[in-house]
């Protein structure tokens, strides 16, 4: 039963003024591996089941994961695929097969790809046996005929240049296997101060790209992509780019993009301490938020309730929670970049980006208000539904 501190400790943290570690771009990533059955009949239901959290703890929703069979030096066989829910949990159930031949115990294990975000993980390798159900005859033709699949490491970095027109910008995203071996993929996505800019090839440059005026934060990211019979984990990298602005004379630009340096590093004393004050505040509250979103989880772990009103309003918070998450990953992002403003004493740029990031705080404060409300509506509902169960069995003499 849910605890009226933990609903409101969501709202006091928020409030509070408590020191915690930022959160990593890319952390390291939990996940938890469980089969059904050790042993089993072939042609019987088997489970998989496990979890997925991020290195702090926190669910990871919605990602993908694979449940893999390993062939040792062929390779993996693919077994079944899932995604997480709400929670972060899995489960998924197969037909069991031959998957290594009559008689061969069949190795398990679960891979997540990573998002960019979290690292990707595998669990160690489980073993199940799959016997012939007594009284069957077993021929070739029974042996599982799924495609072998082979999870591969790939590597990608950014180069930038200028475009063939100002305010613009090309990107070489150089995708390789560890071996240094180039990896044809089109896929790659671009971003600019975390707005897509669209997809372009690796291991080429691409086309002239759109850039803000000043120094912009461009990243680029392969999701996990197959290729033939491997398939190639997801990938990050990113670069700050200064973008010339657009002058009618080329005579010009050097002297206005002089002149733009020259403002940045000559500007008023009390817009330095604003802009200082704007950053401090805002680490605040991202450490603050972020505090919210671990206590928003706990609130929320291990809540079941008979009445579907109320279990669906417990399943829409932990919807909101992930949405949260993701809201801050993007922000704590945006305030990397403006940090790196602020190091280039580019106070104008770097105080813009902070106060940027002033309608996603409210935006996150405004999710994790709304889960606190959920939880006690919830709870509500709940109560509700057991005194009109209990009154109709009374009635009813049940």
């Amino acid at each position: 039963m849910l605890r009226k501190e933990h609903i409101f400790v969501i709202l006091v943290i928020i409030i509070s003024f408590i020191t915690v570690p930022v959160f990593a771009a890319e952390q390291d990533s939990k996940l938890k591996f469980e089969r059904s059955h050790a042993s089993i009949y072939y042609g019987d239901k088997i489970t998989f089941s496990g979890s997925l959290k991020d290195g702090l703890g926190y669910a990871l929703a919605f990602e993908s994961i694979n449940i893999l069979e390993d062939d040792g030096s062929n390779g993996s066989e693919w077994i079944a695929s899932t995604t997480t829910d709400a929670r972060g949990n899995y489960k998924v159930s197969v037909t069991a097969g031959y998957w290594d031949g009559k008689g061969n115990p069949v190795e398990v294990y679960a891979v997540y790809s990573g998002n960019g975000f979290n690292k990707s993980v595998s669990t160690k390798t489980y073993t199940v046996n799959v016997d012939p159900r007594p009284g069957s005859s077993y021929t070739e033709s029974q042996k599982s005929d799924r495609t072998i699949v082979s999870y591969r490491t790939s590597i990608l970095t950014i180069d930038l240049m200028k475009g063939s027109q100002l305010e613009t910008f090309r990107v070489y995203p150089k995708l390789t296997d560890p071996n240094g071996n180039e990896i044809s993929y089109s896929g790659i996505s671009v971003y600019v101060d975390n707005q897509y800019k669209g997809t372009v090839s690796a291991n080429m440059w691409s086309h002239s790209i759109s850039c803000n005026l000043g120094n912009n934060f461009i990243s680029i990211s392969s999701s996990e992509f197959q290729i033939g019979a491997n398939t190639y984990s997801s990938r990050s990298d990113s670069e700050s780019f200064y973008c010339e602005p657009k002058v009618t004379e080329s005579k010009s630009t050097t002297t206005k993009s002089t002149t733009q340096k020259s403002v940045e590093k000559n500007v008023p004393s009390q817009y330095i301490t604003n802009t200082i004050n704007s950053r401090n505040y805002f680490e605040n509250q991202l450490n603050l938020l972020k505090e919210g979103i671990t206590t928003a989880e706990k609130s929320l772990s291990g809540l079941q309730y008979e009445s579907e009103d109320a279990q669906k309003k417990i399943d829409e918070a932990w919807s909101v929670r992930w949405n949260s998450l993701v809201s801050h990953n993007k922000s704590t992002e945006q305030f990397r970049l403006a940090d790196r403003y602020l190091d280039n004493d580019e106070f104008i740029s770097a105080y813009n980006s902070f106060e940027g990031l002033g309608s996603k705080v409210k935006s996150i404060t405004d999710d994790l208000i709304w889960i606190s409300k959920a939880i006690e509506d919830a709870k509500n509902l709940e109560e509700v539904y057991q005194k009109d169960k209990f009154r109709f069995c009374f009635l009813w003499w049940c």
